[in-house]
């Protein structure tokens, strides 16, 4: 049987990587994903590698239209004609 081959580079994660929590898993997520997406897990809260793999899907706060979420919204997306909501690559 062949050896399986990860294609997730583990090398940038710190070995306390599970016990962040607060602002050390938001400094964190920021060095590996950027602020705009840190800025989704802060609107709901996510602040721990814990909560996050309990989170089935980021960005499902945004199939509800919110005032509050609205310009975060426009600039992590856009919603398509059927109306579904498309995350932004890159």
């Amino acid at each position: 049987m062949a050896a399986a081959v990860s294609i997730i580079d583990t090398s940038r994660l710190p070995e306390n990587v599970l016990e962040l929590e607060g602002e050390d898993f938001y400094r964190f997520t920021k060095s590996i994903s950027g602020a705009l997406l840190t800025e989704v897990l802060k609107v709901q809260n996510i602040d721990s590698v814990f909560i996050f793999l309990q989170t089935k899907d980021i960005f499902e706060i945004f199939k509800y239209n919110s005032i509050t979420l609205r310009d975060l919204k426009l600039k992590i997306g856009f919603d398509v004609e059927d109306g579904e909501f498309q995350v932004k690559h890159g």
